[in-house]
């Protein structure tokens, strides 16, 4: 009864991991009826346990605070800077509107959410993402100038990114 309270606080995606967990693991006959209470339970412990092993010494308060990990924010910055960059027209029509290019990344992503989960569980995520995801959109028609951008941003990402994880182990 505990864990069903519990289960509230828990997110949608945590809730429908729990439930695919149980659905697979009675198909395989190693999870009994009251498994989703008790999977729910070590979830949230586990959770609770790994925010006190945390260490905030690293990053700035704001940061901390915002509970944003910082690979998102490293990931703001460059897609807004890339933007600026190579497509300035675009990123100053962003600007004006009081939209953030990045943001485009997040509705995307939460547009796609349920697709994203159920072709997870389907085990074809890759194919659904490469073929379906954004109709007319295919990867080779720009993956030339995909390639210039890795070459002109690489290390300056790639550096960038060795520095979060340097700092968050």
């Amino acid at each position: 009864a505990d864990a069903d309270v519990k289960k509230g606080n828990l997110s949608s995606v945590q809730q429908l991991g729990i439930e695919m967990t149980v659905r697979y693991g009675k198909y395989l006959n190693l999870l009994k009826e009251h498994a989703e209470n008790e999977l729910c339970f070590v979830l949230m412990n586990c959770e609770q346990f790994l925010k006190q092993q945390q260490r905030t010494v690293h990053l700035p308060i704001t940061t901390v605070e915002s509970g944003i990990h910082p690979v998102y924010f490293c990931s703001a910055h460059y897609i807004e800077m890339l933007l600026k960059a190579e497509l300035p027209l675009v990123f100053s029509a962003f600007h004006m509107s009081g939209f953030a290019p990045s943001q485009v990344n997040d509705e995307i992503t939460r547009h796609l959410q349920q697709d994203i989960l159920k072709h997870t569980e389907a085990q074809d995520l890759q194919v659904f993402l490469k073929e379906e995801a954004l109709h007319g959109f295919r990867v080779s028609d720009y993956l030339e100038y995909m390639e210039s951008l890795e070459l002109m941003y690489r290390p300056v990402l790639l550096k960038d990114m060795k520095n979060i994880r340097v700092q968050n182990t």
